[in-house]
């Protein structure tokens, strides 16, 4: 498996005056979290206000204080003032899937693990696109296919209603294309 940087959340609030921030995970479960001292995360840029590189930044995280169900209490090394953590604001989290637990089980996974996977009309069997990134939405997970060829974007919930076969295995998705695409499909 190649190595993947999955992102876990994100931070724009100072907490103290000795570098440490408040970081808002996007797994609300904080028992589940796979942060802990001295892991290595990356750190990208939220906005140009922030002094991060685009293409991101290797810290080590020196402490992590699980709060909240979704917010902590991180610190970075070398990070020793509210001045040094405040110009890399906002910024988002990222780790290396290497941190995260294996499954065991097939019909569990990651959504990282899915980024990549080629999508087809469960119907048709025709190419849809590519997984390229998932979000939340607050309710739940939305997968973003990308279709390079049509240079268009489909973004839908993660969830059975659309998502009818996942392959992990050989890198496969099928989807119910939603009816207001079919329609636009048979006015071309």
């Amino acid at each position: 498996m190649t190595s993947k940087i999955i992102p876990i959340g994100r931070s724009s609030k100072t907490h103290g005056l000795k570098g440490h921030f408040i970081l808002n995970l996007y797994n609300h479960n904080n028992k589940e979290s796979i942060l802990r001292k001295q892991i290595e995360v990356h750190l990208f840029p939220l906005s140009d206000k922030s002094e991060l590189s685009s293409s991101g930044v290797k810290y080590t995280l020196s402490s992590i204080i699980l709060a909240n169900p979704n917010k902590s209490i991180g610190h970075l090394e070398g990070i020793d003032k509210i001045e040094d953590i405040t110009k890399l604001f906002p910024f988002e989290m990222r780790v290396d899937r290497k941190y995260f637990p294996n499954i065991s089980e097939k019909s569990v996974y990651y959504c990282a693990d899915i980024v990549g996977a080629s999508v087809l009309d469960n119907k048709t069997k025709q190419y849809v696109g590519t997984v390229t990134e998932f979000y939340s939405n607050g309710a739940q997970e939305v997968a973003v296919i990308r279709n390079e060829i049509s240079n268009s974007v489909l973004e839908l919930p993660f969830i059975e209603l659309f998502f009818t076969k996942i392959d992990i295995s050989n890198s496969i998705l099928e989807i119910e294309v939603p009816v207001y695409l079919e329609n636009e499909q048979q006015n071309e």
